[in-house]
């Protein structure tokens, strides 16, 4: 055994002496003959060719007094090639075809090898490509700039004034085409944007990792111990030598690559982004110039055959007169459906803008998320941006609307083919247009009338061609607009529920202060003035003036049926207490008086709900809606829903209502419950009234003041209502555990006292310390669940008497049974026992 220093690739023997060794730096113990065999293998030119491309491990300098390298020692720009490694693998396995456990170890060291150089070649190339990059910057700036330049250049272009329909409309679809092409290629630069921001951080990572892989792996080749088989040996340093490579130039491609990024970062890129968006909207605004330019163009066409066609019409013989008005009606009929379909084209165009523009900020807002993370400035963008969505209420009636424009439309197009299918043959209708025409006129005057008349029927079935053109094509137009739509209301949906599941537990304003809380106070007072204010109420009244008459026999017939209902509510009452009084006699067995009663309290109680939604759902949707009418109607949705259920459950305990006279709960129970709701059901509507006005009408301020003053208001009230009835030791519960101790109120009346009143501690806790929105979303939900144990409540209490009704039913037929059956032992002069007879009054008091 000999002891081997190796430095620079030279290995010393104990007398000083030089050896040459390619592959590692620090001290090896080896056999002698073992070491000779693979230094020479290394060096015989197997391992360096002319077409190496990798780079070997690096070979330091000398150390003071050492000698340099001696001729043969590869210097560090020496490279290992992957063609020399698969000659050289396939050699040695060759000679190790007898040997199948060598081979496969030595085989596995050599394909890993070649796997570490494919990597490392990859890499090479990112590096090189990212320093080719880096160093054409100032190049791309500045054709970037030029085509900036000649970007403003291209917007002066304009449609040509002499060129035709067809020109126009065939030059529409390049531009169309441009159009297409400049947002595929803004969209692969913002998602080139995306990949290079997530990149810039998970790159100082990865040549981190390559950084410490690369000195893991120089330990171990410092710390390398050959075997007794060279083969093996050799195998084990050009796999050593591979994964070094590989690091080495992960190394350096995560590093070129950062560079640039960061050189571009400051002018390249912002530059690359202005030119893409400068591109789209210079495409944009030429498809909208050409698009209006050829819908103008149809338009003045279409008019002005209409127009001659009317001044041809004065011209006419009497006998033609017929013919030249179903002329005049068609070119009129064209021209307007020709301004129809200009409206619809502009509906779309907007439409297909806006759903562009969602479904971007749709994907760059995922995006960003999935990058930097949930935070407060992005929770309160996703709330701006779910606040600037479009109303999909508008949109399903928009597109309930047009559903029916596109029956009504197929149905006219039927029709239409119907008449084209019907019209005679050419030359029977010319023959019978020529036998109008008087006998006594000359010949020339017989020929210009035949004249007349082809030309008028030639151009009369042009324009049913012309006609049922256009109506196909505003057909279409209305198709792709529907879908659109859509497609638009769909994207919001989903847009609405990733803000929702996102943003939930974000704060949306920040924590109250005393102090604030007196300024959001007064704010409050200053805001509830602004809601009645007369320049508020004019904007309001004006929209709803103009919805009125847009749509006066809707408001006609729903003015009439709340006239109606509300005339009849007083025999709603005078009929409920009848029913109550009914119910209570001891002989009562008609359950229908209960199930009327359910229905004219329901009814009596949906009044002024139903008021309130309607004229909120007008408001909403109306057509010339502004900020104020839908704040107002969105507002007027909510209250309506709080008075449907607080509404309901005031009739449920009214006095000899269907609390009292029909399901027979305690009477002083129900006085408690119907004082705390007559005092909180009005006040409850003007808060949510109140707040939802400020949240639709509003800016951040208003709702993270006075918006949060009002919201916290109500839940104060709710909670002291919700005190007053439900506490354990009070009145309420006295009272059903005096007459009905079994009840579940009673048996649970802890646990619903607390979630009674830690709900609205909560909710008025978050909204306090900033959760404003979550606290809001989880009120919502709280209130909606409250329709649960009412609906509940009511079905049992509806339910046992049912079976109350039926048990009397059976008593009172059993003792008329008896009773009978005792006058008939009487008339036989039996004995019977006279205590007997009063069974009857046993069981109906029962």
């Amino acid at each position: 055994m000999v002891i081997l220093s190796i430095r620079d690739g030279v290995a010393r023997t104990g007398n000083g002496r030089p050896r040459v060794v390619g592959w590692a730096t620090g001290r090896i113990f080896l056999p002698s003959a073992a070491f000779a065999a693979v230094l020479l293998w290394g060096l015989s030119g197997e391992l360096y060719g002319q077409s190496t491309d990798i780079p070997l491990a690096p070979i330091p300098s000398p150390a003071a007094g050492e000698a340099a390298p001696t001729n043969g020692v590869p210097s560090p720009d020496k490279t290992i090639s992957r063609e020399a490694i698969q000659r050289e693998m396939e050699s040695v396995l060759a000679t190790l075809e007898n040997d199948p456990a060598r081979k496969s170890q030595v085989e596995t060291l050599y394909r890993e090898a070649l796997a570490q150089l494919e990597l490392a070649d990859k890499f090479r190339s990112d590096a090189e490509r990212y320093r080719a990059l880096t160093a054409s910057i100032p190049q791309d700036e500045e054709a970037a700039k030029q085509e900036l330049a000649s970007l403003t250049e291209a917007l002066e272009e304009e449609p040509g004034a002499a060129d035709s329909i067809e020109d126009l409309e065939r030059q529409l679809d390049e531009k169309q085409k441009a159009l297409d092409e400049a947002r595929k290629l803004r969209d692969a630069l913002e998602a080139e944007a995306a990949r290079r921001m997530s990149a810039r951080s998970d790159l100082p990572k990865r040549a981190e990792a390559a950084r410490q892989r690369r000195q893991e792996i120089e330990a171990r080749m410092k710390s390398f111990t050959p075997s007794d088989d060279p083969v093996l040996t050799r195998a084990q340093v050009v796999a050593l030598q591979a994964q070094w490579a590989a690091a080495f130039l992960e190394e350096e491609a995560c590093t070129a690559e950062l560079e640039y990024y960061r050189a571009a970062t400051e002018s390249l890129f912002p530059l690359q982004r202005r030119v893409a968006e400068q591109r789209l909207i210079v495409a944009g605004q030429l498809v909208e110039r050409w698009r209006r330019f050829v819908a103008k163009r149809t338009q003045q066409v279409a008019e002005q055959a209409a127009q001659m066609a009317q001044e041809r019409l004065e011209q006419m013989p009497e006998q033609l007169r017929p013919l030249a008005e179903t002329t005049s009606k068609l070119a009129a009929d064209i021209a307007e459906v020709t301004n129809k379909l200009q409206a619809a084209d502009d509906e779309f165009a907007a439409a297909s803008a806006k759903l562009e523009e969602l479904r971007r900020s749709y994907e760059k807002m995922r995006e960003r998320l999935q990058t930097v993370g949930m935070n407060r400035s992005l929770g309160l963008l996703l709330r701006t941006q779910r606040a600037a969505l479009p109303d999909t209420r508008r949109l399903e009636a928009d597109t309930r609307k047009r559903q029916e424009q596109i029956r009504e439309l197929q149905w006219l197009i039927l029709d239409l083919n119907d008449r084209h299918v019907q019209l005679p043959p050419w030359d029977q209708e010319i023959d019978q247009w020529l036998a109008r025409l008087p006998k006594d006129i000359s010949y020339s005057e017989q020929l210009e009338l035949e004249r007349m008349v082809t030309e008028l029927l030639r151009e009369r079935n042009a324009l049913y061609d012309r006609q049922l053109r256009a109506y196909n094509d505003y057909l279409e137009k209305l198709v792709e607009l529907d879908n659109t739509q859509r497609e638009m209301l769909r994207v919001v949906e989903e847009y609405t529920d990733f803000i929702d599941e996102h943003v939930f537990w974000i704060r949306s304003a920040p924590p109250l202060t005393p102090s604030e809380l007196l300024a959001a106070a007064r704010l409050t007072l200053g805001v509830a003035a602004h809601a009645v204010s007369p320049k508020f109420v004019g904007d309001l009244w004006a929209s709803v003036r103009s919805e009125i008459v847009r749509y006066l026999p809707l408001w006609t017939l729903a003015a009439a049926l709340f006239l109606a209902w509300g005339v009849f509510l007083p025999r709603i009452r005078s009929r409920l207490a009848k029913l109550g009084d009914l119910a209570k006699v001891s002989t009562c067995r008609k359950y229908r008086y209960t199930l009327e009663a359910l229905v004219w309290t329901i009814v009596e109680a949906l009044f002024l709900p139903a008021v309130c939604a309607f004229v909120g759902w007008r408001l909403l949707n109306a057509t010339d809606a502004t900020t104020a009418s839908t704040s107002v109607g969105t507002a007027l949705l909510h209250v309506s829903r709080f008075l449907a259920l607080y509404g309901t459950l005031l009739g449920l305990v009214r006095v000899n209502g269907l609390g009292e006279a029909h399901f027979l709960w305690p009477q002083t129970a129900l006085l408690i419950v119907r004082r705390q709701l007559r005092w909180f059901i009005p006040v409850g509507a003007v808060t949510i009234y109140l707040y939802y006005w400020i949240e639709q009408y509003g800016d951040e301020r208003w709702i993270g003041a006075a918006g949060r003053f009002v919201f916290l208001l109500y839940f104060v009230f709710f909670a002291y209502a919700a005190h007053r009835i439900f506490y354990p030791n009070g009145r309420f519960m006295r009272a059903l555990r005096a007459e009905t101790p079994g009840a579940s109120l009673v048996r649970f009346r802890h646990t619903i006292y607390f979630l009674m009143i830690a709900g609205p501690i909560a909710f008025m806790a978050l909204a306090a310390t900033g959760y404003l929105y979550t606290a809001a979303q989880l009120s919502v939900q709280f209130r909606n669940t409250l329709f649960l144990p009412i609906a509940l409540g009511v079905l049992g209490a509806l339910f046992s008497r049912w079976v109350l009704l039926r048990r009397r039913t059976l008593a009172i037929t059993r003792a008329q049974q008896k009773r009978e059956e005792m006058e008939k032992e009487k008339e036989k002069g039996k004995e019977t026992d006279t205590g007997e007879g009063s069974l009857l009054d046993q069981f109906i008091l029962n």
